[in-house]
């Protein structure tokens, strides 16, 4: 009985170190974004205990961490799917969000492809649609918005792209350019 209670004692103080004492005394760790280090707000064991904390990124670096997600630039055409999916992937700041809205099919044989990437602690979402054409895929809209509620839908509609909630709730119009594209600050039509 008393090697049982010596060995919970045991395993009681080594998780007390690990979960209270380190965590303080250690320096903040720190995480790489497209090539700038960005500070933690204190050090992390591994990736699911920085993932799940709310506060993870240090309350000086939040404004950096959004203006970089916001303004990373990306390619504006693609050879292929998979190429556009890596570079979408590479805007994701690490343990933060980004989704996919699905591949709608447009009446000329286009596609338009959706994608959503989070920008950390700052309820916001950065949307970036493509047109498909022929394998080929070329950025047609970029732009932040309110990350609640979530764009979840996006559709083209005579000169505009219409988004829309994953329920049908439209949520915003922008102005299709002649190229093709909508402007980069492009403000949206709400409705």
């Amino acid at each position: 009985m008393r090697r049982v209670a010596v060995v919970v004692a045991v395993i009681t103080a080594l998780y007390t170190l690990r979960c209270v004492v380190l965590p303080r005394i250690l320096p903040p760790g720190d995480v790489d974004y497209r090539g700038n280090r960005i500070m933690l707000s204190k050090w992390y064991f591994d990736y699911d205990d920085y993932k799940n904390d709310p506060e993870n990124i240090a309350p000086s670096e939040r404004t950096r961490v959004e203006s970089l997600v916001v303004s990373a630039p990306i390619d504006r055409t693609f050879a292929n799917r998979m190429e556009m999916l890596k570079a979408i992937s590479a805007l994701r700041f690490p343990g933060y969000g980004s989704s996919q809205f699905g591949e709608k099919p447009q009446a000329d044989g286009t596609v338009l492809a959706g994608y959503s990437v989070e920008v950390p602690m700052a309820n916001k979402e950065r949307v970036l649609v493509f047109e498909g054409r022929g394998g080929l895929y070329t950025l047609v809209d970029d732009f932040v918005t309110s990350g609640d509620p979530l764009v979840s839908a996006v559709r083209q509609e005579g000169g505009h792209f219409v988004y829309s909630t994953r329920q049908g709730q439209e949520l915003l119009r922008r102005r299709r350019e002649k190229g093709g594209a909508a402007q980069q600050g492009d403000e949206a039509d709400e409705r």
